[in-house]
């Protein structure tokens, strides 16, 4: 199977994902659930295939992007699971994070499934 290759509005932070509302308890924040919807159509244009089972994942990021690169995974992955795209985010494999100057908005994300016997050699 070739790469999956998406397009995608730049997620929120892991720190941005979640706030304590009292009396309720945790809650998505009005900017994830915001990101959550557009992503989720963005998914839905592109048509991005199913990866069932093990996976490497690659995240671009524009160059200029601030926080912790890492803190953008989750969100990805979260949504790449709801949306039936990867199976559960607990079979990645190898997960990657890079700042690219060819990004200006967004990011670009490639996915590929990892078969047994390249698992097995690792």
């Amino acid at each position: 199977m070739p790469a999956i290759i998406l397009t995608l509005p730049l997620p929120p932070t892991a720190n941005h994902l979640f706030a304590n509302v009292k009396g309720y308890g945790r809650t998505k924040t009005a900017a994830y659930k915001r990101w959550i919807h557009e992503a989720g159509w963005e998914l839905a244009i592109q048509r991005a295939e199913h990866i069932a089972g093990w996976y490497d994942l690659a995240v671009y990021l524009p160059a200029d992007t601030n926080g912790d690169s890492d803190n953008r995974i989750k969100a990805l992955s979260d949504l790449l699971g709801k949306h039936g795209v990867i199976s559960d985010d607990s079979y990645a494999w190898s997960v990657r994070v890079y700042r690219t100057h060819s990004i200006a908005k967004g990011c670009r994300v490639e996915l590929r499934a990892v078969p047994e016997d390249e698992r097995a050699a690792a």
